[in-house]
């Protein structure tokens, strides 16, 4: 088993969700703990799939932590 085809909800900018859909202060994913990114298997046939959804989605994370607009 490589990933979980569910996982932490996240907003835009990676904080993870409650119930709720309101962000948990100082919570964040990335990679594949990220929910809603697999329907329903994990595609293998991507290598480095798992390393660039880290790499991105934790750069997202830190410009945020930084003050940075992602817009």
């Amino acid at each position: 088993l490589l990933t979980t085809t569910s996982g932490l909800r996240i907003d835009t900018r990676c904080a993870v969700l409650n119930d709720q859909d309101e962000p948990l202060g100082g919570l964040y994913a990335v990679g594949n703990v990220q929910g809603d990114m697999f329907a329903v298997n994990y595609p293998t046939v991507f290598p480095g799939l798992s390393h660039g959804r880290c790499v991105t989605f934790g750069r997202i994370v830190g410009l945020h932590l930084a003050g940075k607009n992602l817009a």
